[in-house]
C-alpha cells in the first residue's frame, strides 16, 4: 500500500494464514486434504455428528501452541463442550474443532522463490511420557520440550521417509504454497493419515528464527541440514524479496543483525 519492500508474503496472504478456518477453507477449495473440521462461534452450536472422535480443540487465530492443551484432545462431547467454552472465553476468539488424526507428524520448511523445500523434520513422540498424548501441545512445546537434557532428540531431521512419501509431502507443501501465494518463507505442519496422505494441520508464513541452536526452532534446523548457516538462511530470504521488487543488492550484514534481534523471542 505504501510501496515499501518487505520480506514475507503479502497483506492477504499473512491475513488468512493467522485465520485457521479461511486457510483450510483455501486448501479444500484447492483439493488439499486437511482434516474435516467445524467453527464454534459461540459454544451454542450443535456439533456436525459426521466428526469423529477423537478431536482436537484450537483457538482459531494463535500461533506456537498457545491454547492448545493436552486436555483440548477429547473423546466425547461432554468434554468438548468444556473446552470448546475454555477457548472462547480465555481467548475471546472463535474455537476450531477438527478431527485428530494419529499418524506421523512432519514440519516442513519453504524458502525462495522459486520456492526450494528443506529437509523435512519429523515430531519425534517417542520419547513423551506413556499418559501423555501425541500432539505439539502447548505443554509439549514449552514444558516438556525445555525439560529435555538435549531439546534436539524432540525430533528428527531429515525425517526417515520413503521416496515417494517424502515426494507426497514435498508436492503437498508446492501446492499450499501456490494456492496461498506464499512469499520468500513459510513452514507448514502436516500428519500422515492410515492411508499415507499428508494432512495439513497448520500453515505458518511467519516462522520463528531463532539463531540460537541451543534452541528448537525448526526452519533454522532444516536450513542448516540444508547446508545453509544462519546468515546463509537469512541472506536467502532477503535475496528473494530484492529480486521480487527488482532491487539492487543490499549491504547484508547489518541487517542480519537487526533481524537476529527481532527474531529471538520467537519459538519454532
Amino acid at each position: 500500500m505504501l510501496g515499501i519492500p518487505y520480506t514475507h508474503s503479502g497483506a492477504l496472504t499473512e491475513a488468512i494464514t493467522l485465520d485457521k478456518t479461511l486457510t483450510k477453507q483455501v486448501l479444500i477449495h484447492s483439493n488439499i486434504p486437511t482434516p474435516r473440521y467445524q467453527l464454534f462461534r459461540t459454544g451454542k452450536e450443535l456439533i456436525n455428528p459426521d466428526l469423529k472422535y477423537p478431536l482436537l480443540v484450537k483457538p482459531n487465530s494463535e500461533g506456537s501452541s498457545k491454547g492448545i492443551f493436552n486436555e483440548n484432545l477429547v473423546m466425547d462431547p461432554v468434554k468438548l463442550f468444556e473446552r470448546i467454552e475454555f477457548v472462547i472465553s480465555q481467548f475471546k476468539q472463535e474455537a476450531l474443532v477438527e478431527e485428530f488424526i494419529d499418524g506421523r507428524e512432519f514440519t516442513v520448511a519453504i524458502l525462495g522463490n522459486p520456492p526450494k523445500v528443506l529437509p523435512i523434520v519429523e515430531q519425534n513422540y517417542t520419547i513423551f511420557p506413556e499418559n501423555m498424548p501425541h500432539l505439539a501441545s502447548y505443554e509439549a512445546k514449552w514444558l516438556f520440550e525445555d525439560q529435555l537434557p538435549n531439546p534436539h532428540d524432540s525430533y528428527f531431521c531429515p525425517a526417515k521417509l520413503d521416496a515417494n512419501t517424502e515426494k507426497l509431502i514435498t508436492n503437498t507443501c508446492i501446492r499450499i504454497w501456490e494456492a496461498l501465494d506464499i512469499k520468500d518463507v513459510a513452514r507448514i505442519d502436516l500428519r500422515l493419515d492410515r492411508n499415507g496422505i499428508p494432512n495439513v494441520l497448520e500453515v505458518n508464513t511467519m516462522p520463528g528464527l531463532i539463531p540460537d541452536q541451543n534452541v528448537v526452532s525448526y526452519f533454522p534446523v532444516a536450513a542448516r541440514k540444508s547446508g545453509l548457516n544462519y546468515e546463509e538462511m537469512v541472506n536467502t530470504i532477503l535475496d528473494s524479496a530484492v529480486k521480487r521488487y527488482g532491487l539492487k543488492q543490499v549491504q547484508k550484514s547489518s541487517l542480519i543483525r537487526e533481524y537476529a534481534v527481532v527474531e529471538k523471542n520467537s519459538k519454532s
